[in-house]
């Protein structure tokens, strides 16, 4: 019975291979967060500053087994095309392994200052070292990263709601409390700190924003060829989240208004199938990124000039 049971599961993993990167995920971030559990249960030293709050790993352990369940058994799962699902469902496992391999670094990288709880260690101190060059608490940003992945390998939008909707508000609220200790303990230090890294979600350096963009490129490129709408659709959810987490900000404006013009170029093909060639603007603009501009950059880059050049008249 044992053996029929493994072989009849090892048949469907072509089927759900995604589900396979996500437990193989899942399990090594559970792995890092058991092993810091049994370090920090015998420490010697007691922390200075303990305080309690309702989101920790219990808690989160719950979001996680909540929209799991709700994307596994397909509650709000939105119908698309098999290219969709496809692109999707890569997608989702990309950000799922990055959220992994960020929350096990960063939880490696601070050491014994990781705790369950709010907690101010003797000695606290300030890591500086990757990922906390990305993030002040880059845990966090991985679990949003995580459970944004699994939203979209499920093909579920209400996975992904949810997690921008409560979980990061929840992250947020934590975070801040944190900071609120942090900033008593290291003082002048903390607050240089805060002014130079972002909070939770990261800023990727412009190599990896340029990967990035290169990938959603070939997602547009992909829905021109086939004529399909919807891997414009998800292009621009992708778009719109891609423009919160790129270095230079002049991308960060640019993408968040190319999201939008995605979504109105849709709208029309959608209405009118000869319009369908207009998408090759947003497609063409993409690969123009990769050579450090686009034409949203280009544009806000001349009005960043002439309003210069009005104030210094």
């Amino acid at each position: 019975m044992t053996y029929a049971f493994w072989t009849d599961w090892l048949l469907r993993v072509p089927d759900q291979w995604e589900y396979l990167v996500l437990y193989v995920a899942a399990a090594l971030v559970l792995w890092s967060v058991l092993s810091r559990f049994v370090e920090a249960f015998s420490a010697e030293d007691a922390p200075v500053l303990r305080e309690h709050n309702a989101v920790a790993t219990l808690s989160m352990v719950v979001f996680f087994w909540g929209i799991y369940c709700i994307g596994r058994f397909n509650v709000g799962r939105v119908p698309t095309s098999l290219a969709t699902q496809t692109a999707a469902k890569i997608v989702g496992c990309l950000l799922v392994v990055a959220g992994a391999v960020i929350n096990v670094a960063a939880r490696r990288a601070i050491g014994p200052f990781w705790s369950d709880q709010i907690e101010i260690q003797p000695n606290h101190r300030i890591v500086r070292q990757w990922p906390y060059t990305w993030a002040r608490h880059p845990m966090y940003g991985s679990l949003v990263f995580f459970a944004v992945g699994m939203g979209l390998l499920a093909v579920n939008p209400v996975v992904v709601v949810a997690t921008l909707g409560a979980f990061l508000p929840a992250l947020v609220y934590r975070a801040l409390r944190e900071e609120r200790r942090l900033e008593a303990a290291c003082g002048h230090e903390y607050e240089e700190f805060q002014g130079s890294v972002p909070m939770i979600l990261p800023r990727l350096p412009e190599p990896l924003s340029k990967a990035v963009r290169a990938g959603l490129g070939m997602i547009q490129l992909w829905g021109v060829l086939v004529r399909d709408l919807h891997l414009f659709l998800l292009s621009a959810v992708l778009t719109l989240g891609l423009s919160f987490v790129m270095q230079r900000k002049d991308f960060r404006t640019a993408y968040k208004v190319k999201a939008a013009f995605i979504l109105l170029l849709t709208a029309l093909a959608t209405l009118n199938s000869q319009l369908v060639v207009l998408l090759w603007i947003p497609v063409c603009a993409s690969f123009m990124s990769l050579t450090g501009h686009c034409p949203g950059t280009l544009v806000l880059g001349v009005l960043h000039k002439n309003t210069g050049d009005r104030q210094s008249v």
